[in-house]
Protein backbone atom coordinates (compact mmCIF):
# COMPACT_ATOMS: atom_id res chain seq x y z
CA UNK A 1 0.00 0.00 0.00
CA UNK A 2 1.65 3.42 -0.99
CA UNK A 3 1.42 6.24 1.59
CA UNK A 4 1.22 9.64 1.05
CA UNK A 5 3.93 11.58 1.42
CA UNK A 6 2.38 13.98 3.48
CA UNK A 7 1.88 11.05 6.19
CA UNK A 8 5.31 10.89 5.72
CA UNK A 9 6.65 13.91 5.87
CA UNK A 10 4.84 14.47 9.66
CA UNK A 11 5.99 10.84 10.92
CA UNK A 12 9.47 10.92 9.54
CA UNK A 13 10.85 14.25 8.56
CA UNK A 14 11.84 17.84 10.00
CA UNK A 15 8.99 19.97 11.15
CA UNK A 16 10.14 22.97 8.56
CA UNK A 17 10.30 20.66 5.34
CA UNK A 18 6.77 19.20 6.98
CA UNK A 19 5.36 22.31 6.78
CA UNK A 20 6.19 23.33 3.49
CA UNK A 21 5.56 20.05 1.84
CA UNK A 22 1.90 19.85 3.42
CA UNK A 23 0.84 23.59 2.43
CA UNK A 24 2.10 22.97 -0.76
CA UNK A 25 -0.35 19.62 -1.32
CA UNK A 26 -3.15 21.99 0.55
CA UNK A 27 -2.65 24.36 -1.65
CA UNK A 28 -2.72 21.88 -4.98
CA UNK A 29 -5.95 20.17 -3.75
CA UNK A 30 -7.80 22.80 -5.02
CA UNK A 31 -7.05 22.01 -8.59
CA UNK A 32 -9.36 20.83 -11.20
CA UNK A 33 -7.93 18.11 -13.98
CA UNK A 34 -8.77 18.26 -17.11
CA UNK A 35 -11.42 15.95 -18.16
CA UNK A 36 -9.62 14.03 -20.43
CA UNK A 37 -6.79 13.63 -18.62
CA UNK A 38 -4.45 14.72 -21.12
CA UNK A 39 -1.97 17.32 -22.06
CA UNK A 40 -1.92 19.50 -25.47
CA UNK A 41 0.30 17.83 -27.70
CA UNK A 42 1.94 19.34 -30.89
CA UNK A 43 2.46 17.04 -33.88
CA UNK A 44 5.77 17.42 -34.13
CA UNK A 45 6.64 16.00 -30.21
CA UNK A 46 6.88 12.42 -29.50
CA UNK A 47 4.68 11.09 -26.78
CA UNK A 48 6.89 8.90 -25.39
CA UNK A 49 6.03 7.43 -21.54
CA UNK A 50 2.66 7.56 -19.82
CA UNK A 51 3.95 8.17 -16.52
CA UNK A 52 1.10 7.01 -13.69
CA UNK A 53 -1.73 8.50 -15.66
CA UNK A 54 -0.32 11.94 -16.76
CA UNK A 55 0.68 12.15 -20.58
CA UNK A 56 4.46 13.16 -20.81
CA UNK A 57 5.32 14.04 -24.26
CA UNK A 58 8.77 15.17 -24.93
CA UNK A 59 10.81 16.05 -28.46
CA UNK A 60 13.34 13.98 -28.99
CA UNK A 61 15.57 16.09 -30.23
CA UNK A 62 15.35 18.55 -27.66
CA UNK A 63 16.68 15.93 -25.45
CA UNK A 64 19.40 14.63 -27.31
CA UNK A 65 20.57 17.84 -27.10
CA UNK A 66 20.13 18.70 -23.67
CA UNK A 67 23.04 15.57 -23.17
CA UNK A 68 24.29 16.40 -26.01
CA UNK A 69 28.77 16.25 -25.42
CA UNK A 70 31.16 18.15 -27.26
CA UNK A 71 33.95 16.19 -27.70
CA UNK A 72 36.83 17.07 -29.68
CA UNK A 73 39.64 14.23 -30.75
CA UNK A 74 42.41 17.14 -30.85
CA UNK A 75 43.69 19.02 -27.69
CA UNK A 76 42.19 22.70 -28.36
CA UNK A 77 43.50 25.88 -27.35
CA UNK A 78 40.97 27.91 -25.50
CA UNK A 79 41.31 30.76 -28.05
CA UNK A 80 40.85 28.23 -31.51
CA UNK A 81 37.00 27.81 -30.59
CA UNK A 82 36.81 32.21 -29.45
CA UNK A 83 34.19 32.21 -32.64
CA UNK A 84 32.55 29.18 -32.05
CA UNK A 85 28.85 31.55 -30.36
CA UNK A 86 26.31 28.31 -30.86
CA UNK A 87 28.86 25.54 -28.90
CA UNK A 88 30.20 27.93 -26.28
CA UNK A 89 27.15 30.89 -24.70
CA UNK A 90 28.17 34.50 -25.46
CA UNK A 91 29.08 35.20 -21.83
CA UNK A 92 32.15 33.21 -21.68
CA UNK A 93 33.63 34.91 -23.67
CA UNK A 94 34.71 37.21 -20.71
CA UNK A 95 35.87 34.57 -18.80
CA UNK A 96 38.75 33.47 -20.99
CA UNK A 97 41.45 35.14 -19.04
CA UNK A 98 40.60 33.54 -15.46
CA UNK A 99 40.62 30.09 -17.54
CA UNK A 100 43.55 30.53 -19.01
CA UNK A 101 44.93 31.36 -15.50
CA UNK A 102 43.53 28.40 -13.95
CA UNK A 103 44.61 25.73 -16.71
CA UNK A 104 48.27 27.79 -15.69
CA UNK A 105 49.20 27.69 -19.31
CA UNK A 106 48.35 24.50 -20.26
CA UNK A 107 46.02 23.41 -22.89
CA UNK A 108 42.15 23.55 -22.05
CA UNK A 109 40.72 20.77 -24.32
CA UNK A 110 36.39 21.19 -24.26
CA UNK A 111 34.96 17.83 -23.06
CA UNK A 112 31.11 18.96 -22.17
CA UNK A 113 28.65 21.17 -21.63
CA UNK A 114 25.65 20.65 -19.45
CA UNK A 115 22.20 21.80 -20.15
CA UNK A 116 22.63 24.64 -17.80
CA UNK A 117 25.71 25.85 -19.13
CA UNK A 118 28.42 24.31 -16.93
CA UNK A 119 31.53 23.67 -18.57
CA UNK A 120 34.23 21.08 -18.58
CA UNK A 121 37.46 20.76 -19.77
CA UNK A 122 40.58 18.67 -19.89
CA UNK A 123 43.48 20.33 -18.63
CA UNK A 124 46.82 18.88 -19.63
CA UNK A 125 46.99 15.27 -19.56
CA UNK A 126 46.43 15.03 -15.74
CA UNK A 127 43.33 17.25 -14.73
CA UNK A 128 39.75 18.45 -15.01
CA UNK A 129 38.59 22.19 -14.89
CA UNK A 130 34.87 22.49 -14.65
CA UNK A 131 33.42 26.22 -14.56
CA UNK A 132 30.17 27.33 -14.01
CA UNK A 133 28.58 30.87 -13.75
CA UNK A 134 27.09 32.38 -10.93
CA UNK A 135 23.38 31.90 -10.98
CA UNK A 136 23.07 29.05 -13.05
CA UNK A 137 21.44 26.76 -10.13
CA UNK A 138 24.55 24.20 -9.78
CA UNK A 139 27.02 24.34 -7.02
CA UNK A 140 30.51 23.03 -7.27
CA UNK A 141 31.30 23.51 -4.10
CA UNK A 142 28.40 20.84 -3.06
CA UNK A 143 29.96 18.55 -5.72
CA UNK A 144 33.44 18.85 -4.46
CA UNK A 145 32.32 18.13 -0.72
CA UNK A 146 30.22 14.86 -1.95
CA UNK A 147 33.46 13.69 -3.96
CA UNK A 148 35.51 14.50 -0.95
CA UNK A 149 33.41 11.28 0.86
CA UNK A 150 33.00 9.13 -1.59
CA UNK A 151 36.62 9.06 -2.83
CA UNK A 152 37.36 6.54 0.19
CA UNK A 153 35.15 4.20 -0.90
CA UNK A 154 34.80 3.71 -4.73
CA UNK A 155 36.75 5.58 -8.01
CA UNK A 156 35.78 9.13 -8.37
CA UNK A 157 37.81 12.08 -9.09
CA UNK A 158 39.78 13.79 -6.25
CA UNK A 159 39.50 16.85 -5.83
CA UNK A 160 42.30 19.28 -5.91
CA UNK A 161 40.87 22.33 -5.78
CA UNK A 162 37.67 24.37 -5.63
CA UNK A 163 36.76 28.24 -5.68
CA UNK A 164 34.77 31.22 -6.45
CA UNK A 165 35.61 34.56 -8.10
CA UNK A 166 32.91 37.63 -8.89
CA UNK A 167 31.86 35.80 -12.12
CA UNK A 168 31.54 32.20 -11.45
CA UNK A 169 33.16 28.98 -9.48
CA UNK A 170 35.36 26.30 -10.86
CA UNK A 171 36.30 22.74 -9.80
CA UNK A 172 39.94 21.02 -10.61
CA UNK A 173 40.15 17.54 -10.12
CA UNK A 174 42.34 14.74 -10.90
CA UNK A 175 41.77 12.65 -13.99
CA UNK A 176 40.88 9.38 -13.04
CA UNK A 177 41.02 6.79 -16.17
CA UNK A 178 38.48 5.93 -18.94
CA UNK A 179 35.97 8.31 -20.96
CA UNK A 180 32.54 8.86 -21.52
CA UNK A 181 29.88 5.74 -21.75
CA UNK A 182 28.21 8.21 -24.54
CA UNK A 183 31.84 8.48 -26.60
CA UNK A 184 31.32 7.28 -30.64
CA UNK A 185 33.45 4.61 -29.29
CA UNK A 186 30.79 2.89 -27.27
CA UNK A 187 27.71 4.56 -29.00
CA UNK A 188 29.13 1.79 -31.91
CA UNK A 189 29.16 -0.92 -29.00
CA UNK A 190 26.32 -0.05 -26.61
CA UNK A 191 25.72 -3.82 -25.11
CA UNK A 192 29.43 -3.50 -23.66
CA UNK A 193 28.26 0.33 -22.54
CA UNK A 194 25.59 -0.59 -21.37
CA UNK A 195 26.71 -3.42 -19.39
CA UNK A 196 29.55 -1.32 -17.94
CA UNK A 197 27.10 1.75 -16.64
CA UNK A 198 24.78 -0.80 -15.23
CA UNK A 199 27.71 -3.10 -13.19
CA UNK A 200 29.56 0.20 -12.49
CA UNK A 201 26.18 1.46 -10.83
CA UNK A 202 25.75 -1.59 -8.65
CA UNK A 203 29.27 -1.54 -7.87
CA UNK A 204 28.70 1.86 -6.68
CA UNK A 205 25.84 1.37 -4.71
CA UNK A 206 27.26 -2.10 -2.91
CA UNK A 207 30.34 0.02 -2.07
CA UNK A 208 29.17 3.39 -0.39
CA UNK A 209 27.58 2.62 3.33
CA UNK A 210 24.06 4.11 3.75
CA UNK A 211 25.10 4.83 7.51
CA UNK A 212 28.07 6.66 7.47
CA UNK A 213 26.99 8.89 4.06
CA UNK A 214 26.19 12.59 5.47
CA UNK A 215 24.44 13.42 2.38
CA UNK A 216 20.38 12.67 1.61
CA UNK A 217 19.04 13.10 -1.88
CA UNK A 218 15.57 11.80 -0.39
CA UNK A 219 12.00 12.31 -1.87
CA UNK A 220 10.66 14.42 0.38
CA UNK A 221 13.23 17.16 0.46
CA UNK A 222 13.07 16.80 -3.83
CA UNK A 223 9.16 17.15 -3.51
CA UNK A 224 9.34 19.64 -0.81
CA UNK A 225 11.54 21.52 -2.62
CA UNK A 226 9.75 21.61 -6.39
CA UNK A 227 6.28 22.29 -4.32
CA UNK A 228 8.30 25.89 -2.66
CA UNK A 229 9.49 26.93 -6.38
CA UNK A 230 6.14 26.04 -7.84
CA UNK A 231 4.12 28.38 -5.00
CA UNK A 232 7.32 30.75 -5.78
CA UNK A 233 5.69 31.28 -9.11
CA UNK A 234 8.48 29.36 -11.13
CA UNK A 235 8.25 26.34 -13.36
CA UNK A 236 9.86 22.68 -12.31
CA UNK A 237 12.20 20.48 -13.67
CA UNK A 238 13.32 20.02 -17.20
CA UNK A 239 9.92 19.26 -18.29
CA UNK A 240 9.23 23.05 -18.64
CA UNK A 241 11.95 23.43 -21.16
CA UNK A 242 9.75 21.14 -23.46
CA UNK A 243 6.94 23.69 -23.44
CA UNK A 244 4.59 22.17 -20.80
CA UNK A 245 2.13 24.10 -19.28
CA UNK A 246 2.13 24.75 -15.37
CA UNK A 247 -1.15 22.77 -14.88
CA UNK A 248 0.49 19.76 -16.13
CA UNK A 249 3.43 20.39 -13.39
CA UNK A 250 0.35 20.56 -10.74
CA UNK A 251 -1.05 17.35 -11.46
CA UNK A 252 2.39 15.88 -11.43
CA UNK A 253 3.36 16.96 -8.44
CA UNK A 254 -0.31 15.77 -6.80
CA UNK A 255 0.21 12.49 -8.27
CA UNK A 256 3.85 12.27 -7.08
CA UNK A 257 1.90 12.72 -3.25
CA UNK A 258 1.43 9.11 -3.81
CA UNK A 259 4.57 7.65 -3.61
CA UNK A 260 5.88 3.34 -3.63
CA UNK A 261 8.05 2.64 -0.39
CA UNK A 262 11.94 2.08 -0.43
CA UNK A 263 13.18 -0.71 -1.99
CA UNK A 264 16.49 -0.42 -0.38
CA UNK A 265 18.48 2.58 0.25
CA UNK A 266 21.63 3.11 -0.85
CA UNK A 267 24.12 6.16 -1.39
CA UNK A 268 22.66 7.45 -4.72
CA UNK A 269 24.90 9.12 -7.95
CA UNK A 270 21.86 11.33 -7.95
CA UNK A 271 22.70 12.07 -11.97
CA UNK A 272 23.12 8.32 -12.95
CA UNK A 273 22.60 9.14 -16.99
CA UNK A 274 24.74 7.48 -19.57
CA UNK A 275 27.45 10.37 -19.82
CA UNK A 276 28.67 10.40 -16.11
CA UNK A 277 29.77 6.53 -15.80
CA UNK A 278 33.66 6.44 -17.52
CA UNK A 279 34.59 2.97 -19.02
CA UNK A 280 38.23 1.96 -20.10
CA UNK A 281 39.72 0.37 -22.85
CA UNK A 282 38.79 -3.04 -21.98
CA UNK A 283 34.63 -1.95 -21.74
CA UNK A 284 34.58 -2.12 -18.14
CA UNK A 285 33.79 0.54 -16.01
CA UNK A 286 36.30 2.66 -14.27
CA UNK A 287 34.70 5.62 -12.00
CA UNK A 288 31.94 7.81 -11.71
CA UNK A 289 31.82 11.59 -12.36
CA UNK A 290 29.25 14.90 -11.67
CA UNK A 291 28.48 13.64 -8.12
CA UNK A 292 26.99 17.15 -6.94
CA UNK A 293 23.31 15.64 -5.84
CA UNK A 294 24.98 12.36 -4.35
CA UNK A 295 23.26 11.22 -1.27
CA UNK A 296 21.05 8.67 0.61
CA UNK A 297 17.58 7.61 -1.32
CA UNK A 298 15.83 4.06 -2.58
CA UNK A 299 18.17 2.53 -5.32
CA UNK A 300 14.95 2.99 -7.84
CA UNK A 301 16.19 6.76 -7.76
CA UNK A 302 19.12 6.02 -9.93
CA UNK A 303 17.75 2.90 -11.58
CA UNK A 304 14.70 4.56 -13.42
CA UNK A 305 16.94 7.29 -14.78
CA UNK A 306 20.05 5.35 -15.82
CA UNK A 307 17.99 2.83 -17.35
CA UNK A 308 15.86 5.90 -19.05
CA UNK A 309 19.07 7.85 -19.93
CA UNK A 310 19.91 5.24 -22.62
CA UNK A 311 17.30 5.55 -24.91
CA UNK A 312 18.47 9.16 -25.59
CA UNK A 313 22.06 8.31 -25.69
CA UNK A 314 22.22 4.62 -27.47
CA UNK A 315 20.11 3.25 -30.41
CA UNK A 316 17.93 0.24 -29.80
CA UNK A 317 16.35 -1.00 -26.64
CA UNK A 318 18.68 -2.14 -23.82
CA UNK A 319 16.60 -2.20 -20.80
CA UNK A 320 16.46 -5.93 -20.74
CA UNK A 321 20.37 -5.89 -21.24
CA UNK A 322 20.66 -2.58 -18.11
CA UNK A 323 18.74 -4.63 -15.40
CA UNK A 324 20.51 -8.02 -16.14
CA UNK A 325 23.79 -6.39 -15.47
CA UNK A 326 22.35 -4.64 -12.38
CA UNK A 327 21.09 -7.94 -11.27
CA UNK A 328 17.60 -6.52 -10.53
CA UNK A 329 14.12 -7.55 -12.36
CA UNK A 330 12.55 -4.35 -13.33
CA UNK A 331 10.17 -2.93 -11.43
CA UNK A 332 7.63 -1.02 -13.33
CA UNK A 333 5.66 1.34 -10.69
CA UNK A 334 8.94 2.64 -9.21
CA UNK A 335 10.48 3.01 -12.74
CA UNK A 336 7.40 5.37 -13.70
CA UNK A 337 7.39 7.23 -10.37
CA UNK A 338 11.20 8.33 -10.28
CA UNK A 339 11.11 8.77 -14.01
CA UNK A 340 8.19 11.55 -13.23
CA UNK A 341 9.65 12.78 -10.46
CA UNK A 342 12.98 13.49 -12.32
CA UNK A 343 11.50 15.20 -15.32
CA UNK A 344 9.89 17.50 -12.24
CA UNK A 345 13.29 18.13 -9.76
CA UNK A 346 16.15 16.00 -10.99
Amino acid sequence: MYLSIRTKLFLGFGALLALMAVASLLALSNINTLSDGTADINDDVVPTVDLLGVVKAESLALRKEQFKHVLTEDPTELKDIEGDLDTYPKQLMGYYDQLAKLAAGERLRPVWRNELGGLTYQVGTDRYLKWNAHGNGLSLRREAERLAWAVRFTPVPLVLECDHDDDGEWLITATVPGEMAVTDRWKAEPRTAVTAIAEGLRAMHDAMPVDECPFTWSLMERLASAHAHREAGGSVGLSWEGGYPPERHDEALRRLAYAPPDDLLVVCHGDPCSPNTLIGDDGRWTAHVDLDTLGVADRWADLAVASWSLTWNFDGDWQRVFFDAYGIEPDPERIDYYRLLWEIVP
